[in-house]
């Protein structure tokens, strides 16, 4: 086993006249808790994106349990444990905040839907730090 959960090696992503990461180095242990910050156009989205399948690093290796992973969408890096909620006005103001987490996620249990109860429970677990109920509305 690995001792980082999510490491990033010499990750590259180039868009048209702008190079948004050079040879990004990340490495994250069992329960780290980590910050990113830093200027507008730093990079800081970009590399938030390629972790989670947004896009495609143009170099760089992702490892999540010391596995190589090559994320094609946002489905693959979460499946793999990785998943972002982003900050940005479009999450819904007047839903929970656990709705808010698993929107567009609905999670499957053989042919059929898990209940509610279950998805509060998973939602409660994830923002159990946030000092905040898992109903209330993301205001």
């Amino acid at each position: 086993m690995s001792e980082y959960v999510v490491e990033l090696k010499n990750a590259t992503k180039r868009f048209p006249g702008v190079v948004a990461l050079r040879n990004m180095q990340l490495a994250v242990k069992p329960g780290e808790i980590l910050g990113l910050i830093g200027e507008n156009g730093a990079g800081k989205s970009t590399l938030i994106k390629v972790l989670t399948g947004v896009h495609q690093a143009d170099e760089g290796q992702i490892f999540v349990d010391g596995v190589e992973q090559h994320f094609k969408d946002p489905n693959e890096s979460a499946a793999a444990g990785i998943a972002c909620v982003y900050q940005e006005l479009n999450i819904e103001k007047l839903l929970s905040i656990t709705d808010n987490i698993f929107i567009n996620k609905w999670i499957k249990r053989a042919i059929c839907w898990i209940t509610r109860p279950c998805i509060k429970g998973k939602g409660s677990y994830g923002v159990a730090r946030s000092g905040r109920r898992p109903d209330q509305a993301g205001r």
